[in-house]
């Protein structure tokens, strides 16, 4: 479960980082999750390394959306969820971001039903074969590919990742690009923990016909489907007080008194740092037990943003100044505000841009000061930010530049901008 602008690899870094190295097979009686990146393998004896762990793999049943995947095309760069029972492996399940028909190949670029991509190795394959494609999310907001491979095609076709382009009138949204049609997909495949809108991230699957898939399910992703389970990625996102990062893009997560950290401590949560988080659900969001930093930043930079001003919400939008913002399931709210409670409130908001929009990941309740701080993007023909315009330069004159800082505020209009370091 997974913006397509144009993929860029920037290399199999996860691949390379270790872990704790504990044994599948302990006979602890122990029950739990990984979810990465598959780093060796060996067939003759059914282990791979995932998470820094050896998985004996022999006697689990391994799965595409519980349909049987031969073992034997397991290899190196998957992403897969490993589920323990009592101790043993029980459940290995292939986790693409992306199935169906080679279209195209042109030295490193590959389009799949109409997504290209690029890969840092062409892979062996050939136009018009099924394959899987692996990868996640970068911090800003392009795809990192690990592998691609060919493999027996399955009788549906994936995509994963977050709604853009979102029309509920002609019943199509986008995701990575791709148009997804949903008008005669049944009610009951589509999930209905919260209504389809831009922003939320989601696994289509259907069939891919004349530009667009024709879904015959969607699955709304479910971060409580993490609790228990040792998560590994990279950092996309952190608030101002490091007391919530974001993995892979798309999981958000909560650090509290009682989270342990391994080869860092928690100023070390950065943007770029690839991490394995152990993962709890605690009053339905995502609080990390245990954070282990493997290998240095990546040099990735992302746009965060954060904005205060008093909030209008209509029902279905989240408005500052008439400036939308896209909330989810993962949207922490802090002190006891919900949707329901916020229209009318000053509140601070902090999040991330993808391709939807502005993704909201913490709402905090504020009081209105005579200096209000700001990071995002300058309209520079309106000389304002985030709807406050500026009475004097100190915004700056490059429009879409983005800038991080604090203003002196009069409660309409903002000046005397600095840096906020």
């Amino acid at each position: 479960m997974k913006k397509m602008l144009l993929v860029t690899v920037i290399g199999a870094m996860l691949s390379a980082c270790g872990g704790s190295g504990s044994d599948s097979s302990d006979g602890t009686g122990q029950s739990k999750s990984l979810n990465g990146n598959i780093d060796q393998i060996s067939y003759s004896d059914q282990e791979f390394t995932i998470n820094g762990e050896t998985v004996d793999f022999s006697q689990a049943e391994v799965t595409y959306q519980d349909i049987h995947f031969d073992p034997n095309n397991l290899v190196a760069g998957m992403r897969v969820d490993v589920d323990y029972d009592d101790g043993r492996v029980s459940e290995v399940e292939v986790e693409p971001v992306l199935t169906g028909n080679v279209d195209t190949i042109s030295g490193n670029t590959i389009t799949v039903n109409g997504v290209s991509f690029t890969v840092a190795n062409p892979p062996s394959i050939n136009t018009n074969d099924w394959v899987m494609v692996f990868g996640y999310t970068l911090a800003n907001g392009q795809w990192q590919i690990d592998i691609v491979t060919a493999v027996n095609a399955y009788p549906f076709d994936e995509v994963e990742g977050r709604i853009t382009d979102f029309n509920g009138q002609a019943q199509t949204f986008k995701v990575n690009g791709m148009v997804v049609n949903y008008s005669n997909t049944p009610q009951h495949e589509i999930d209905d923990d919260q209504p389809l809108q831009n922003g939320l991230w989601v696994e289509v699957f259907g069939d891919y016909s004349s530009s667009e898939m024709l879904a015959r399910e969607i699955d709304i992703e479910d971060e409580h489907d993490f609790d228990g389970t040792e998560v590994e990625g990279m950092i996309s996102w952190v608030n101002s007080d490091q007391s919530q990062f974001e993995i892979n893009g798309r999981t958000s997560v909560r650090v509290d008194s009682r989270t342990r950290f391994e080869d860092g401590n928690q100023s070390h949560l950065t943007v770029g740092r690839l991490v394995e988080t152990e993962l709890k659900n605690e009053a339905g969001y995502l609080v990390a037990v245990e954070v282990e930093f493997e290998g240095n930043d990546s040099g990735v930079n992302v746009d965060s943003f954060s904005v205060e001003g008093e909030a209008s919400y209509d029902g279905t939008t989240l408005t500052i100044n008439g400036i939308s913002f896209i909330t989810d399931s993962a949207t922490y709210f802090d002190d006891g505000l919900t949707l329901a409670t916020i229209d009318g409130r000053w509140v601070e908001l902090e999040g991330t841009e993808v391709a939807a929009g502005f993704l909201v990941r913490e709402v905090e309740p504020e009081q209105q000061e005579l200096e209000i701080s700001l990071e995002g993007p300058v309209d520079a023909g309106d000389n304002s930010l985030w709807g406050y315009k500026a009475t004097d330069s100190s915004l700056g004159t490059t429009d879409g530049s983005w800038v991080d800082v604090e203003c002196q505020f009069d409660g309409t209009t903002i000046s005397r901008c600095l840096a906020d370091d």
